[in-house]
């Protein structure tokens, strides 16, 4: 049993078809290489680039909301501060107010002070109208 070999008629029409088809999966593989070399990488760059970006703009972000809380912090403890002060000076102007009325009420007493170490004394004072009595004493 000898092979045998056996004339096959080829049509130009075929041979064209598979020329195509040939040139076709060529074709199909240089674009899917492509594909892998050029595309794949730069899709997985543009990602790393905007994840970078996203990262960025978050750290940012949060530093810009660590700030505020800061200065807002700072300025409560500002206004409490000055709320503070504000009630002390309050309280000093009660007791300067304490001070004046009773002050009015020395100047409408008449007293009889008497001057230590002068022997001076001094009768009906009245210190609103700057009025008053000196006497010897002794």
């Amino acid at each position: 049993m000898s092979p045998s070999i056996e004339a096959v008629s080829i049509h130009p029409e075929a041979a064209v078809h598979k020329v195509i088809g040939v040139v076709v999966a060529r074709a199909v593989q240089v674009v899917t290489g492509l594909i892998l070399v050029v595309v794949v990488p730069a899709v997985v760059v543009g990602a790393a680039l905007v994840l970078v970006v996203v990262l960025v703009l978050v750290i940012v972000l949060v530093l810009v909301v660590v700030l505020v809380l800061v200065v807002v912090l700072l300025l409560t403890v500002v206004l409490l501060l000055a709320l503070v002060v504000g009630l002390v000076m309050d309280a000093v102007l009660v007791l300067l107010l304490v001070l004046m009325l009773a002050m009015f009420w020395v100047n409408s007493l008449n007293l009889e002070v008497i001057l230590c170490g002068r022997g001076v004394a001094v009768h009906n004072l009245h210190l609103s109208s700057g009025t008053f009595f000196l006497e010897h004493v002794g």
